[in-house]
């Protein structure tokens, strides 16, 4: 599951997704820079304090380049950012996603990343509404507190996985992959987990997505994305 920067195949788990860079749509976003312009940025602020997003320079979140994005404070206040819809899981069209975030607070931060239709309110009191997404989603209202899943969502009818336990404020990557033929592989970190193969969202354009959400009105809570990924197959 890796690409080559010099040459001549790109393979994704297993399978020749091309034969050189130039048959490939490739986006990635290490956030050493951030402008708000290029992303759909939806806050909800009926809270104390303002729903904020920022790069991290100081060092404290580790290497590379950091986003952090702030919740206002009060249950069911939130942040979400969404690129363009430039991605559609067709047949014979391989994808890869792939990004590498943390979460302040599982057990109370309700959070989805991953491919989504555009939607103001990815996120809203507490249940994930889109009704195109692929990815991942945490609790403690689609999933348990301090866990996640992986969810496909088509025409609003949804598969989820497993809940997987995740940590307050621990890096993971999260990644899965279409392989074109009806699968979608997911991991967390490096390890496959499973494979979903109903209600992918094959019939709409996705754009990359990330949203989080208070679900109580306890003290504002942040995800840090260090990166996202998408590489599919033109």
């Amino acid at each position: 599951m890796k690409t080559s920067d010099f040459g001549n195949m790109i393979k994704f788990a297993g399978t020749v997704g091309a034969t050189s860079d130039s048959e490939l749509y490739e986006y990635t976003e290490e956030f050493n820079t951030y402008a708000a312009g290029d992303w759909t940025i939806t806050t909800i602020e009926t809270g104390t304090g303002s729903s904020t997003e920022a790069i991290v320079a100081d060092g404290s979140d580790g290497p590379w380049g950091v986003l952090k994005i702030t919740t206002a404070q009060g249950a069911d206040n939130g942040d979400q950012l969404q690129g363009p819809e430039a991605v559609k899981l067709e047949s014979g069209k391989p994808c890869f996603f792939e990004t590498r975030m943390k979460v302040s607070d599982t057990g109370t931060a309700e959070w989805c990343v991953g491919l989504s239709i555009t939607d103001t309110t990815l996120i809203g009191a507490g249940d994930l509404s889109a009704s195109d997404f692929v990815g991942f989603v945490g609790g403690p209202t689609d999933a348990s507190a301090d866990t996640v899943l992986f969810r496909c969502i088509k025409d609003s009818s949804e598969t989820d996985s497993d809940e997987y336990t995740v940590a307050d404020d621990t890096f993971y990557k999260f990644a899965f992959f279409y392989d074109g033929g009806g699968t979608v592989y997911y991991w967390i970190d490096d390890v496959l987990k499973g494979t979903h193969t109903t209600n992918i969202p094959d019939n709409e354009y996705l754009a990359v997505s990330v949203a989080i959400n208070c679900s109580t009105a306890l003290a504002a809570l942040t995800t840090s994305i260090d990166k996202f990924k998408v590489i599919q197959k033109r």
